[in-house]
Parts: structure tokens; C-alpha cells; sequence
């Protein structure tokens, strides 16, 4: 027994011995794959996300309308106006994005990327007369298509010309940037630091002596914590930042992003209304998302509003 013991005590102290020599390999693999995974998406495997997401009729990818054709032509101008490159801006592609990936855009990609930008329109943003639009279902729940209430729902979908000028400027301006590649670091990063710091408290303490896991696995979701505050904290005022941009361009988009988060807001209060328990865990009473714990990763709908009600008041409507 006593034997046994030894050779037990002898194998763990060649794994800490191996573990403390291959470490950093180990830490700096397990980062760099982080950063690699998460980038994909937005890199080499784009064409697969656009096959992913985009909305099929009959089993084939529905086109883009001829007037969100020329919504699309239109914003593009306005943004070579505003100094944008004519070459990154011919690289952005518009569809149709599917109903499962709800009415939120979606946007891989980059302007500085040579693969360019892929923007999900939601298809049930599409519609121009809410009789178009049938509601029967609101995620697990079924709704009468003839009632009062879901014909409520139904108009919160529509929006003007202005409103979808607005949104896919709003994402053009989100995608001029190396956002993918901040959040990659931002993941890989929390890995790094975890065992950095982890390895750097344990020589401190314990001079290698110990090799403690739960030390390591302890410090992680601090990390964690930091870096999800200070990435949440930049997504915050990068969307503030086109909120205003794409606002300044003109009357029409300052007044299409109101109405755009209007509807929002809007449909929102109808989920939360119609749905009950279910949807009070997704929105607030005010029509904003709720998040866990104390992470706000995305500007509430209320403040967008706000924003660019004053914006209008401001800047456009004191000047007529």
C-alpha cells in the first residue's frame, strides 16, 4: 500500500513539474485559440453565416426588394458624402435575415475587412402595410391573427423609408471599425490574464510549492468581470457614437432613427403585454432589454429615443 502511495505522490509531482514547464505554452495556445474561434465569423467563415441566417422562400434566398435595393444605393451615398470609401462600402451586402434570428440586425464583418460586411436585414422589418403581416405565433405562445392586440403588434413592425435608412446607416457606421477583433482580445485576453495573474499569486505565496487549480479557476470570473465591464462600456459608446453620426447626416435620418426606435420600443411593451412571465424576463415595463446581473452591453432603446428626440429638437427643428 504504502508503495503505491509513493509511486501516486511520485506521478503528481512529475505533472506539476510538466504542467509549470509546458504552462504558458498551454495558456497562450488556449488565448490564442480564443481569439482565432471568435474571429472566424467574421473572417473566413462569413459566407457560411450569411448561408446561416439568411431567409429562404421555398428553399431559395429571397432577394432584396427593389425599393430596399434602392434604400441600400441611397445610404451608400450619403455616406461617400460623409468620407466614406466607395471601395469598403461596395463590400457591404445586404439580406434578408430569417425570422429565428429575431428583428434585431445582424452584422459580421468589417469595412477594413478584404472579406467587407455582412448586414441581416430582418424580414419582418421588410413589410409596408402591417395587413401583410400575420401573427400566430410570439414564441411559444399561440395569438390570434384576427384580434385587436396582434393587429397592435403587427403596425410596431413597419417602418418608413426614413426609418430604414437610418438602421442600415446605423450598422454601416457599427461595422467601420475592428469591433470583432477588440471583443476576440477582450475574450483571449481574460485567459491570458487569469493564468499570468494566477501563476504570479502562486509564486508569491507558495514559491511553487503548490500548484493550485482552484486558484487559477478563483480568479478567472474576476477577470472576467473586468473585461466584460470594460468591453460592455465600449460597445456602449461606440452605439451612442453612431446613434449621432448617422443622425447628423441629415433631418430625414435623425427623424427615421426616432421612428425606428419608437417601433421598438413599442413592440417591446406589446411582447411583454402579450407574453407575461415569459417576456418580463426578456424587457422591462419601459421597453428596454434586460440583462444578467450588472451588465447593460447595449444602449437602452429609451435613451436612443431620447437622444435623437432632442437631437431633432435641437439641430433641426429650432433652425426651421
Amino acid at each position: 500500500m504504502s508503495a503505491i502511495v509513493t509511486r501516486l505522490k511520485g506521478a503528481v509531482q512529475v505533472i506539476r513539474e510538466k504542467t509549470r514547464q509546458f504552462g504558458p505554452l498551454i495558456a497562450f495556445s488556449i488565448a490564442g485559440g480564443t481569439y482565432l474561434v471568435s474571429c472566424l465569423p467574421h473572417t473566413s467563415h462569413l459566407d457560411k453565416i450569411e448561408w446561416l441566417i439568411q431567409y429562404r422562400s421555398r428553399g431559395k434566398p429571397k432577394e432584396l426588394s427593389t425599393e430596399e435595393r434602392e434604400i441600400v444605393s441611397e445610404v451608400k451615398k450619403d455616406l461617400c458624402k460623409k468620407g466614406f470609401s466607395e471601395a469598403a462600402l461596395n463590400k457591404v451586402k445586404v439580406i434578408y435575415q430569417d425570422y429565428f434570428a429575431g428583428y434585431e440586425p445582424w452584422v459580421f464583418g468589417s469595412l477594413n475587412s478584404k472579406r467587407g460586411v455582412l448586414i441581416g436585414y430582418p424580414i419582418c422589418l421588410s413589410f409596408d402595410n402591417f395587413e401583410e403581416i400575420i401573427v400566430t405565433h410570439i414564441g411559444p405562445l399561440e395569438v390570434d391573427s384576427d384580434s385587436e392586440e396582434a393587429d397592435d403588434l403587427a403596425k410596431t413592425y413597419i417602418l418608413n423609408e426614413n426609418s430604414k435608412k437610418f438602421l442600415l446607416a446605423r450598422e454601416i457606421y457599427l461595422a467601420d471599425s475592428n469591433y470583432f477583433h477588440v471583443k476576440a482580445g477582450f475574450l483571449s485576453s481574460a485567459v491570458l490574464l487569469s493564468y499570468l495573474t494566477g501563476k504570479g499569486l502562486n509564486e508569491f505565496l507558495f514559491g511553487f510549492q503548490r500548484r493550485l487549480s482552484l486558484l487559477y479557476l478563483g480568479i478567472l470570473p474576476f477577470i472576467l468581470y473586468i473585461n466584460v465591464s470594460l468591453f460592455d462600456r465600449y460597445t456602449f459608446n461606440r452605439e451612442i457614437a453612431a446613434n449621432q453620426a448617422v443622425a447628423n447626416i441629415s433631418k430625414d435620418y435623425a427623424e427615421g432613427g426616432l421612428h425606428l426606435y419608437t417601433q421598438t420600443i413599442a413592440r417591446n411593451k406589446m411582447f411583454r403585454h402579450l407574453m407575461g412571465p415569459y417576456k418580463e424576463k426578456i424587457f422591462t415595463v419601459g421597453g428596454n432589454r434586460k440583462y444578467m446581473f450588472w451588465r447593460t452591453s447595449h444602449v437602452p432603446f429609451t435613451k436612443c429615443r431620447d437622444d435623437l428626440d432632442l437631437l431633432v429638437a435641437t439641430k433641426y427643428e429650432s433652425k426651421s
